[in-house]
């Protein structure tokens, strides 16, 4: 399904008109948002790829229509590394001395750190090079690139660097339930963005 970001009462203020809001968020389909008033799809697709079937299903299609139309694709996945620091920050102001160090709320910084942070980014490493192999399956190479930070305002920044002509994603991420409605990452990243939006919905087998 194809629908135009706003309508003809838009607002210039306003990124996303409600009609298409709410048409996207109960579409049981993939949905492409076109947000520009002149339609010429230049730049590169940009995928965002968080491990979630849908987000592959994204790839698959973006790779579908680079091909089609001789665009360039790239995949990106962020993470968030810097969610520990937060909670132990709030743990630090809140807990005495002496209980700090019944936690030893240091060494368990240090954990997260070794561990969690630096697995997290390896997971989403992997997810990159997964979506690599399944465009060399398709004869076509695909760059990508790992940000760490959140992920709206890094995904925004890299597709607006880019000059992307197209962004493509899950309608839900990774963390996603099976309601048709949207996750909090495309939701936002379908306001922000100022190039198009194909947000995938179905799985294809």
């Amino acid at each position: 399904m194809i629908l135009g970001a706003k309508g003809m009462g838009g607002s210039e203020g306003v990124p996303l008109g409600s009609v298409c809001e709410r048409v996207v968020r109960r579409a049981a389909t993939d949905t492409l948002v076109v947000k520009r008033t002149e339609f010429s799809l230049q730049g590169p697709i940009v995928a965002a790829l968080d491990g979630s079937h849908l987000s592959f299903e994204g790839l698959r299609a973006a790779l579908s229509l680079g091909q089609a139309l001789g665009l360039p694709v790239e995949a990106v996945a962020t993470y968030d590394p810097y969610l520990h620091q937060a909670l132990f920050e709030g743990l630090t102001g809140v807990l005495s001395p002496e209980a700090s160090s019944v936690f030893r709320l240091s060494e368990q910084e240090d954990l997260h750190e070794a561990i969690i942070d630096k697995g997290l980014g390896k997971i989403y490493r992997s997810h990159l090079e997964k979506g690599r192999q399944m465009a060399s399956e398709h004869g076509v190479s695909l760059e990508i690139a790992l940000l760490a930070g959140k992920p709206v305002e890094k995904l925004r920044a890299f597709v607006e660097e880019r000059k992307a002509g197209l962004l493509v994603m899950g309608k839900t991420g990774i963390h996603g339930d099976p309601s048709p409605d949207m996750g909090s990452v495309s939701e936002n990243l379908l306001r922000l963005v100022s190039c198009d939006v194909l947000l995938c919905s179905r799985l294809r087998g």
